[in-house]
């Protein structure tokens, strides 16, 4: 048997109070529209989705979901499963709004075992009395959606608890698995870009993969070359110009040097003068920074003293309000004892709970149901009990000595179920001759066939029996139904008796709550307190009392230090007074030497300082030892360097106009080096340049040839699905063919990329640069292209007239029953490609899907369809208003006053039928 879901349980889930379902084989929900039906089949979700946030339920939002099947913590969703090593249950759960909304996941040993959720009574079991019952069987914690996805499939290395539930033929693939499962339970909101998005993942890539990022293939790379192109072309016309440039720039630097030369002469003369000044105000200036510094050390630690002084005010003032709170807290509780106040909450939260469990059931009645059915249970329970006390005068009891079990349960399908209860003699059943009676049952036993009574007059199909001769079988079956209904009539004497008092009920249990929570204004004010308020307060006493001692002693060692610091601070005040009179002795005098210097300088301010400071000179050029004629040289080499200065600006000018502001430095100097070294790097660059244009070209060349690659790639997969298509014949369909369909636009143009000739550098390029140009415009808006850009899918279905007919768009079928059958096959078949097989071709695990358009098909459609995925491997699960003969089984929905309750005795299995018929 392979590996796969066995049963689905719901409790007090959506609209479901119980659900009981078996997995095994095809099966149909029957019930009217919105009753339920998707509610219960999208659970599977919870069992093959790890996370919440992949889960797809319709219009509904992630939160509303949560809230609607996990309304609370006694809702339940269990699936029970054969893996690998067995059975197990996996189930979600809800949580209380107090520990978190989202619910708990969780797996277990063993089948599903309704004691272990449900009390006798059919009420859920509290959470903790769950888990501990649970723990008998391993029972764990998912926590978090990998433990979930490791649990599901089947580990192909290391030690794993994988149930192998879904055995992947590459765990990797776990995303395209849930995504097409996600399409199988919602068949009917699939779309072509869907199944689209499924093929590309069969060809190995994510569904939303870039295929090509128009920014990054034309981006800096492509843009910096073509500029770097037209760069050198201008340059080589413009050489010659630049070459005398360079040859100015030459005799400026000679004349620099020697400037500089010069006044590194004219500054040795004042020299002396310098030296001396320097000294004194080297002097001055330390004695400014020693007490700058000193002054800076004073306010830092009288700063950190004053800070350990705020902190101990800090620290004294809290130890206070604490040893203040303790002695208020021993006051107030001297009289409290904690075991009557925690055995008094305890009392009353437990009348709270027994009367908000009466209300919550008298306020689904009213007075009048709830009577009625009083009633009605007292004449069943009276009626039991009868039957109990003559159980061996009984109707029942007579024929079973006459006919057999199998004769008298045909006949309890003809007459009614409650006169096999009824005695024989004294009252009841006169009973003439047993023989006769018998022998006219086994005449009409023998009319009913195949659940049909038929005779001359009349051919009448049975209803199926509600109940079972099981429950006459001895007195103590009796009994125990009897005891069954004695508890129901318990529970609507209940019932009415709390509808009755609801009034006073209420107020009794405002009074419970108010005794627990403390009474409040209408301003939500606090005027009494509670039970447990009260208590939570005295826990936090006792353990603040056993700190008072300690809290005391730390007080007196705050107030000692307090005192340390301050005078520590007073004797910091008078240090920072001294050290601030010397800095302001010491600014004095290095003002007063500053001014004495700046009037001895000023005719020698008077020259020109090089600009070039940096620029050598000629170290053996002898000047003259007097001033004045060192100045007078020095200004007639100046004017000269002006000269130059103005044939170099005007060659610049030329330059930047013809040239563009490409080789301007940040000076001239700098610009006029650029254009030095560009003159000797140009053979080297043009070669350099040479190379990266065509290894960009060739670069260009390849993406695009790999993008055509991966587009062959979903072709190769496409390919394979209608081998498998040809594989299945489907109804009226002869063949059924999916086509990959270029984007001729897109990837025309990717294609004559891929192949147009390479320029060379220095060779006419304007076509090329012009397509290339024209293809990156297109994209602008959108750079980026997914490979779903690039194709659409194309349907093709051949009838038996052997006519083809093309669909682009489901919404142009005209067939449901086509529609739904190109669904089912294309998402069945991939996702058959991605599970492992044995040697027989068989899948390792059985997967259901939900065929939600059912009742849309005709008989030949829905045959065919439910053929096919019993063949391949896979279980239909579908829906409708009204039931089918194709399934195994049959579950029928009854809804109660909007609620389900879903059993074993809801199922009818379908008997087998020749597949081919």
């Amino acid at each position: 048997m392979a590996n796969g879901p066995q049963r689905l349980v719901l409790i007090h889930a959506g609209r479901y109070d119980y659900a009981d379902v078996e997995l095994r084989g095809s099966l149909q929900i029957v019930g009217p529209n919105n009753t339920g039906k998707t509610t219960l089949i999208n659970t599977l979700q919870f069992l093959y989705l790890d996370d919440r946030r992949h889960m797809e339920f319709g219009s509904y939002s992630s939160e509303q979901t949560r809230d609607y099947y996990f309304p609370d913590q006694y809702s339940y969703i269990l699936f029970e499963l054969l893996g690998v090593s067995g059975k197990y249950v996996i189930g979600w759960r809800g949580q209380s709004r107090v520990i978190g909304p989202e619910p708990e996941r969780f797996v277990f040993e063993g089948p599903f075992d309704r004691d272990d959720f449900l009390r006798e009574d059919y009420q859920v079991r509290e959470p903790k009395d769950v888990s501990s019952r649970l723990s008998l069987k391993n029972y764990r914690v998912l926590k978090n959606a990998q433990e979930h996805r490791e649990l599901l499939l089947l580990s192909t290395k290391g030690e794993s608890r994988g149930l192998g539930l879904v055995i992947l033929r590459d765990n990797d693939r776990y995303p395209q698995f849930r995504e097409t499962l996600k399409n199988l339970l919602c068949l009917s909101t699939i779309s072509q870009d869907q199944m689209r998005a499924q093929l590309i993942m069969l060809a190995g890539f994510a569904a939303d993969r870039q295929a090509l990022n128009i920014r990054e293939v034309f981006g800096d790379d492509y843009d910096r070359i073509l500029g770097r192109k037209q760069k050198v072309v201008l340059f080589r016309k413009q050489q010659k110009e630049i070459e005398l440039l360079v040859q100015a720039s030459n005799r400026r630097e000679a004349l620099r040097g020697q400037l500089t030369c010069r006044w590194q002469d004219l500054r040795l003369k004042r020299q002396a003068f310098e030296q001396d000044h320097k000294s004194r105000m080297e002097k001055l200036t330390k004695d400014a920074v020693r007490a700058a510094r000193r002054i800076q050390q004073l306010e830092e630690c009288t700063h950190q003293r004053h800070a350990a002084k705020e902190a101990l005010a800090a620290a004294k003032g809290e130890t206070s309000v604490r040893l203040s709170a303790i002695s208020a807290q021993t006051r107030e509780f001297a009289g409290f004892t904690e075991d009557l106040a925690r055995s008094a909450l305890k009392n009353i939260q437990g009348e709270l709970r027994r009367l908000e469990d009466t209300l919550r059931d008298a306020e689904k009645e009213t007075r009048d149901k709830a009577v009625l059915k009083r009633q009605r249970c007292q004449e069943i329970v009276n009626r039991t009990s009868h039957a109990i006390a003559h159980f061996d005068r009984a109707l029942i009891t007579v024929l079973r000595q006459e006919l057999k079990e199998m004769e008298l349960a045909s006949l309890t399908r003809l007459f009614n179920f409650d006169l096999l209860e009824q005695t024989v003699g004294n009252g009841g059943i006169s009973l003439h001759s047993t023989g006769k009676l018998a022998q006219l049952l086994r005449l009409l036993g023998r009319r009913i066939r195949d659940g049909v009574y038929e005779d001359n007059n009349i051919s009448l199909p049975l209803p199926a029996a509600r109940r079972n001769l099981s429950e006459l079988e001895n007195v103590a079956s009796l009994r125990e139904r009897l005891m069954e209904e004695q508890a129901s009539l318990e529970k609507c004497v209940g019932v009415l008796a709390a509808i009755e008092q609801r009034d006073s009920l209420l107020g009794e249990l405002n009074t419970k709550r108010q005794q627990i929570e403390g009474k409040r204004d209408d301003n939500g004010h606090e005027i009494e307190e509670g039970l447990a308020k009260q208590l939570f307060r005295f826990e936090e006493y006792e353990k603040n009392r056993h700190e008072e001692p300690q809290l005391k002693a730390e007080l007196k060692r705050i107030v000692d230090e307090t005192s340390a610091e301050e005078a520590r601070i007073q004797e910091l005040r008078e240090e920072l007074k001294v050290a601030r009179d010397d800095e302001s002795s010491a600014k004095t005098q290095v003002k007063a030497e500053e001014n004495d210097f700046a009037t001895q300088v000023k005719a020698f301010g008077e020259c020109s300082a090089p600009e070039f400071h940096d620029v050598a000179g000629p170290t053996e050029t002898e000047f003259s030892s007097d001033f004045a004629t060192c100045v007078e040289e020095y200004r007639k080499m100046e004017q000269e360097l002006r000269d130059v200065n103005s044939k170099i600006v005007v060659a610049l000018q030329r330059l930047e106009v013809a040239l563009g502001p490409d080789y301007a430095g940040s000076d001239e100097s700098e610009t006029i080096q650029r254009f030095r070294e560009e003159l000797e790097a140009l053979p080297e660059q043009e070669e350099v340049l040479q190379r990266d244009w065509q290894h960009q070209l060739t670069g260009l060349q390849a993406t695009f040839d790999q993008v055509l690659r991966s587009l062959a790639d979903i072709k190769s997969a496409a390919d394979r699905l209608n081998r498998d298509f040809s594989m299945i014949h489907i109804s009226n369909l002869a063949t059924l063919r999916m086509e990959v369909q270029e984007q001729t636009e897109n990837v025309g143009s990717m294609r004559r990329l891929a192949r147009i000739e390479q320029p060379g550098l220095f060779d006419e390029s304007t076509g090329f640069e012009a397509t290339i140009s024209s293809f990156r415009s297109r994209f602008e808006a959108t750079p980026v292209l997914r490979y779903q850009d690039l194709f659409t899918l194309q349907f093709t279905v051949t009838g038996d007239d052997g006519k083809p007919h093309h669909y682009q768009d489901f919404r142009q079928v005209e067939s449901d029953g086509t529609t739904i059958t190109i669904k089912v096959l294309f998402n069945l078949l991939v996702l058959r490609s991605l599970l492992r097989e044995d040697a027989q071709k068989n899948l390792l695990c059985e997967i259901p899907f939900f065929l939600d358009e059912i009742y849309s098909l005709d008989d030949v459609n829905r045959h065919a369809i439910l053929a096919t995925a019993r063949k391949l491997g896979f279980v239909a699960i579908t829906a409708a208003p009204e039931s089918v003969g194709e399934v195994d089984a049959l579950y029928f929905l009854q809804p109660q006053r909007g609620r389900i309750t879903l059993r074993n005795g809801h199922r009818i299995s379908v008997l087998a039928r020749e597949r081919g018929a």
